[in-house]
């Protein structure tokens, strides 16, 4: 036999979540990739992550953790965490704290978010370090 349950909320107990500010969204590359992957994701669309590179903020709406066992993985074990790796139309790889991030989609200032590969077609990435 199926029973009704009424559920009545408990608004007494509720708690609001703290203000999001925009200074959380930086990405700290001594994180663990995976780490960096989830807070891009978190902090997309709004306030944003990004990173800054020669004084201008670059944001970051696309990353994810490469596969540990991905060539580029064992290539660069011992790079420094911030370490530009790989600039390709996959993305950009950077050294994170444990593991390989790849940066999928870049929001550079004045201009809209596109993926790595679209903007790659007219610019250059000069960063080697984040």
């Amino acid at each position: 036999m199926n029973k009704i349950i009424e559920c009545i909320p408990n608004f007494s107990e509720g708690r609001d979540a703290e203000k999001i500010e925009k200074i959380e969204g930086h990405i700290d590359f001594s994180k663990s990739a995976e780490e960096i992957a989830l807070r891009v994701r978190a902090m997309t669309p709004v306030p944003g992550a990004y990173i800054i590179g020669d004084g201008e903020r670059i944001g970051i709406t696309a990353a994810r953790a490469l596969d540990p066992d991905a060539g580029i993985n064992k290539a660069y074990d011992t790079a420094p965490h911030g370490t530009v790796l790989d600039i390709s139309n996959r993305g950009i790889a950077v050294q994170a704290g444990e593991g390989v991030v790849l940066i999928e989609a870049i929001k550079m200032p004045g201009r809209k978010a596109m993926p790595v590969a679209e903007y790659l077609k007219g610019n250059t990435f000069d960063y080697m370090s984040l």
